[in-house]
């Protein structure tokens, strides 16, 4: 398609230079209406294949320090022009009067900068906080340290008071963000796409993936037989596991009377598979909470792991979230080896059918604009023949 596309365009271009070998203005035209074109055609190309095979994904972090900045300014050069009036002589003999810079109203103008509230996370990158969650993380970790930032200020001197994480596991803040990565096998007719044309809209809606929604959840309870929530121990765990060994783990509970493990293929159907990094682990519990099924999706080449976490889901008498979420944690550690997406380079990625109709629109009117053009450009010649 793309072959065709640029063949087309240098066929145009070497057409209209013998066509007009004579008028260069009239090359010049209809390589910039070619031009024009083809970039249209391409930049639908390229937007159709970002928007069809770029998902978002689960980043996990934990913050290290937070930090507050106070306010102060600073001196700066100042930006407010002086001007003057000048006489000039006009080329008829006369003078008029005109504007001219004359330097800077002031020697310096002052700067202001508001206070600040920033957070350090351990893979080194920092992002900005409100003040509540300062206060939060300062007072429960203590030991808020003063920092002189010696600044070269102008009368309001700030410095900044940081607050590190005090390395208590239960006083870990957990910070989750999400990022596009491209996916061309949800894309694609490979069978590692897993279609969900089959599943019901009503499925489809339910079981969209929380990503999608910009969810910061890691804990999903569809039973509701537990009674405790255990979705910020889950989320401190990832922000403590997930960096370093590149996962976002999820965890699932369905009531078993309502659904079986089957369920699990038409959430990874409605997925189109996980997102690269994602260790998904499915249980089925009955209203007694004992484990009647348990089930894994991943994109791992060896799935030890899963069959890992399924023994020691049903070695389990009850489900019991604190334990089951430790015991994966420790076998994450052990077997987790997060898949190259490299390996499907070589996957093509099918673009959209309505990226072509447009391509084809814009195709149609250029040409037609051609032909106007050069049936307009003949009436031209013969008129000019006659007269």
């Amino acid at each position: 398609m793309l072959i065709a596309i640029i063949l087309s365009a240098i066929f145009v271009v070497l057409f209209s230079i013998l066509l007009f070998k004579n008028n260069l203005l009239n090359v010049a035209v209809f390589c910039l209406i070619t031009f024009i074109t083809y970039s249209i055609c391409f930049t639908c190309l390229g937007v159709s294949r970002y928007c069809s095979s770029y998902y978002t994904e689960y980043w996990n972090n934990y913050k290290t320090k937070v930090e507050y900045y106070e306010s102060w300014n600073e001196e700066v050069q100042c930006k407010h022009h002086k001007y003057k009036t000048v006489k000039v002589r006009n080329s008829d003999g006369t003078y008029s009067e005109r504007e001219e810079e004359d330097g800077y109203k002031h020697s310096y103008d002052v700067e202001e900068h508001s206070e600040e509230y920033r957070a350090q996370l351990n893979d080194g990158c920092s992002i900005s906080i409100d003040k509540s969650d300062y206060l939060k993380w300062s007072s429960r970790w203590g030991s808020i340290q003063f920092v002189d930032m010696y600044r070269h200020y102008h009368n309001k001197d700030g410095d900044k008071y940081e607050s590190e994480w005090n390395k208590n596991f239960d006083d870990l803040a957990y910070y989750i963000s999400f990022h596009k990565y491209e996916n061309r096998l949800r894309k694609s007719n490979s069978i590692f796409n897993y279609k969900s044309n089959l599943i019901s809209k009503e499925k489809t809606e339910e079981f969209e993936h929380p990503a999608n929604k910009e969810i910061r959840r890691a804990f999903f309870d569809k039973s509701g037989y537990l009674n405790t929530d255990y979705n910020d121990l889950l989320c401190r765990y990832n922000a403590l596991i997930g960096y370093k060994e590149q996962i976002h783990m999820m965890i699932y509970v369905f009531p078993s009377e309502k659904y079986s493990e089957d369920i699990v293929y038409d959430i990874r159907s409605v997925w189109n598979g996980t997102n690269k990094n994602e260790l998904a682990i499915f249980y089925g519990i009955n209203k007694s909470k004992e484990i009647v099924w348990c089930a894994c999706l991943s994109w791992l080449d060896d799935t030890t792991l899963h069959a890992k976490i399924r023994q020691t889901a049903f070695d389990m008498s009850l489900f019991d979230g604190k334990a089951i979420i430790e015991n994966n944690v420790a076998l994450v550690q052990r077997y987790w080896q997060r898949k190259s997406f490299k390996d499907f380079e070589y996957i093509k990625v099918d673009y959209s059918i309505y990226t072509y109709i447009i391509m084809a629109v814009f195709i149609n009117i250029y040409y037609i604009i051609q032909i106007i053009v050069l049936f307009n450009l003949r009436d031209k010649r013969k008129r000019n023949r006659w007269t």
